[in-house]
Formats: C-alpha cells, sequence, structure tokens
C-alpha cells in the first residue's frame, strides 16, 4: 500500500495567536523530527506482511536557510523518496492550495496532509494506519479519513488560567460514535483544521470546499468549508488518546511536555 505524505512548512510568524507559547522555530523542528520518527517506524513492504511504501514532499514557504538546512538533513533516510519544494507565491493561502493539489492528484491509496505544528507520538502513523484497516471495512459512509489529533475543541470552549470551561459547541464535543482501534478507542469528529488522512477519492470526488478555504480562507473557514463532508459524505474519526499534538494550544488532558522534550533539537540551540 503506498502512502504519500505533503508537509507544508514555514519558521515565521503564525497566521493566529498561539496558545502554546514556545518559538515557531524550535516548533517546527521538533514536529518535523517527531514526523521522521513517526515515519521510519511504518512497516515497509516484504514479501507476505502488510507493509506500505511511503513518499514524503515538504512544501516549505521561504523559510529561513537554518530550517531548510535542518529539513535536508532529518530527512536525508528517505533518499529520493522525499522531495522539498516552494509554492507559488508566498503566504498561508498560497502553501495550503498547493499541498491541497498535490493530495488530489496522487496516485497513492491513501495521502497524510499536515502542518509544521504537529507534534507526533513515534507510533502515531502505524497505529493510524493498523485502524484504518480495521475501520475501512465498517465505516458506513461512502469514503474514510482520520485525524491524528484529539482537538482540545472537542472538550472546551477555552482553556486559560481559569481551568477548563465545558461547551456544546456544534460539531464539537458532546455528541460522538466511539469505536475501537488497533489499541484506544476512536471517537467520531464534525471539525479538523487542514490536516488529515485521507482516503483517494476524498479530495478528488469534493474538491470544492477544499478550494474554497486554500483560495478565500481567512473568509472560508473549515466549518463552513470541508467540515460539513465530515459524517455526511466522508466518515472522520480521532483517537481518544492523541497520536499527535496540535501545538496551537496545551490539550487538557494529556500533557504534552514529554514528547515535546523527547523531541528537543541540539542543533537549534548551538
Amino acid at each position: 500500500m503506498r502512502l504519500d505524505i505533503i508537509l507544508r512548512t514555514f519558521d515565521g510568524d503564525s497566521v493566529h495567536p498561539r496558545r502554546f507559547d514556545k518559538p515557531k522555530r524550535d516548533i517546527v523542528w521538533r514536529c518535523v523530527r517527531s514526523l521522521m520518527t513517526a515515519i521510519k517506524n511504518v512497516p515497509k513492504i516484504t514479501p507476505g506482511v502488510r507493509g506500505y511504501s511511503i513518499n514524503l514532499t515538504i512544501i516549505d514557504d521561504h523559510s529561513s536557510n537554518l530550517t531548510k538546512n535542518f529539513l535536508y538533513n532529518e530527512t536525508k533516510f528517505m533518499g529520493n523518496r522525499c522531495t522539498i519544494t516552494e509554492p507559488d507565491g508566498t503566504g498561508n493561502n498560497a502553501s495550503m492550495l498547493a499541498t491541497l493539489v498535490m493530495g488530489r492528484d496522487s496516485n497513492a491509496d491513501l495521502v497524510y496532509i499536515v502542518e509544521d505544528d504537529y507534534l507526533h507520538q513515534p507510533d502515531a502513523l502505524t497505529t493510524a494506519l493498523e485502524t484504518w484497516h480495521i475501520f475501512w471495512p465498517k465505516n458506513g459512509f461512502p469514503l474514510l479519513a482520520m485525524s491524528l489529533t484529539d482537538c482540545a475543541s472537542n472538550y472546551v470552549a477555552d482553556v486559560s488560567d481559569r481551568g477548563v470551561v465545558p461547551t456544546n459547541h456544534q460539531g464539537d464535543g458532546s455528541e460522538a460514535r466511539i469505536v475501537g482501534g488497533s489499541d484506544r478507542p476512536w471517537r467520531s469528529i464534525g471539525h479538523t483544521g487542514v490536516c488529515f488522512l485521507l482516503e483517494r477519492g476524498v479530495l478528488q470526488n469534493h474538491w470544492e470546499p477544499f478550494e474554497q478555504i486554500a483560495r478565500y480562507w481567512p473568509y472560508f473557514e473549515e466549518r463552513l468549508t470541508f467540515n460539513k463532508l465530515w459524517n455526511t459524505k466522508v466518515g472522520m474519526y480521532c483517537p481518544l488518546v492523541p497520536l499527535s499534538y496540535h501545538l496551537w494550544e496545551d490539550h487538557p488532558y494529556y500533557p504534552v511536555k514529554d514528547l515535546w522534550e523527547a523531541n528537543k533539537c541540539l542543533e537549534l540551540a548551538a
């Protein structure tokens, strides 16, 4: 089975306020390192054993030379299965569109579209792929997708110094189908950012809402575009114990400190 991973990176200022108070370059480096570890742990194709052929494309939006060198060094182990390129134009919309177009045009069985502020567990991809094979024949929708992140918005309206505030936001939190995965329970969700594991066909058959957010964000947000597909046209699930963390906020129940420290980049401090 072939998996295409499309990662977009930028080590400059974030496009939205970030509750996870760390330098953006540090976030990018640690998150990239964690993703490379997760890739290394995925079983390769071996006769008689289920395995995966993985190709990685990094769409880097004109990061610093320091980060560009880091990206090349971190991905050397992939050889010609990794490509680092730049989008036409610059900015969040340009890189988002380039990423989604590449995912749409991929011939892989699965496409993982991911941003540079998602910190992955070492077994993140392996566990997601194992669970995929459990879910796919039981999925009640024409197509299947996954988020590897258990978003804090599934549980809270705000995470602040005053603590956790419950919410009943539509599409978040209160209602879900709970199902068993390979090693942990998962839940159906109605909201994701532009980071997901998709089977071939999702982008091809439902291109319009993805193109809309890439061209017109922030005027068109996720809830007004592709989030409308989740659990109406495409089954969407996330793990109840996170496989990755979106580092724009701290998770209220699963602290990220140990994983953050495990991916420390000494090169950045040098």
